[in-house]
């Protein structure tokens, strides 16, 4: 087996759970059009292919399918989102002992998001662990994103190890399937936001904690 030198981490619902900053952000928007507000519990199910396709699916549900102005509609959610960007937010309990962990085995670490780049570096920087990542891939950092394999060979590429050295962990298929067209491994959380039942056989396991990535890890890292 190859030995893991590089880890990938998936941001909202894997290293941190966002939902409740990003749906007060969605119902901020949702409420200055007269509109019903989605709730955090809605909004949950339509993280993770960025935040302007969570807004479409939240604008096309409160608007009961009626024709808006979603430029205006993500302009307001973005300048709340701004302001607020990490009110609730926080890593997982557990995560940041993960990543301790990690870095004591001198792996490398880089995050590949689909939120935009600019607001995933803020976010990671307020948290504090942006030190952490040699890189950090956002949605809009490449023409593609997740799924396309390309935002993780990127970050591959970046910190200088090949692909079969990788790991991708993530909360939804779209991980799964972009570590897979990349050669990557794949490990899927299922305390994110993501249906476990979605992920098809290209992931090599499911976790429901943070340790267990470290557990899994442990026979590639001898380190750990």
């Amino acid at each position: 087996m190859v030995e893991t030198r590089l880890v990938i981490f998936d941001l909202d619902g894997t290293l941190v759970d966002s939902a409740t900053d990003l749906a007060a952000a969605a119902d901020a928007a949702l409420c200055a059009r007269s509109l019903p507000e989605a709730g955090v519990a809605r909004v949950r199910g339509w993280i993770g292919d960025g935040a302007r396709r969570m807004l479409e699916r939240a604008g096309a549900w409160a608007s009961g399918g009626d024709s808006i102005d979603f430029t205006a509609l993500y302009a307001d959610f973005r300048s709340y989102y701004e302001v607020h960007l990490v009110d609730h937010t926080r890593p997982y309990p557990g995560m940041v002992q993960v990543l301790d962990e990690l870095a004591r085995a001198r792996l490398q670490l880089a995050v590949v998001t689909n939120k935009g780049e600019i607001l995933a570096r803020r976010m990671l920087g307020k948290l504090g662990l942006l030190p952490r990542f040699a890189a950090v891939m956002g949605g809009d950092s490449l023409a593609r994103r997740k799924p396309s394999p390309e935002p993780l060979l990127e970050a591959a590429h970046r910190v200088g190890w090949d692909p079969t050295a990788t790991v991708m962990i993530g909360d939804s298929a779209l991980d799964v399937e972009a570590a897979a067209s990349a050669g990557m491994r794949a490990l899927a959380v299922n305390w994110g936001y993501g249906d476990p039942r979605m992920f098809s056989g290209q992931v090599d396991r499911v976790v429901s904690r943070p340790g267990e990535i470290l557990t899994w890890l442990a026979g590639s890292v001898p380190r750990i």
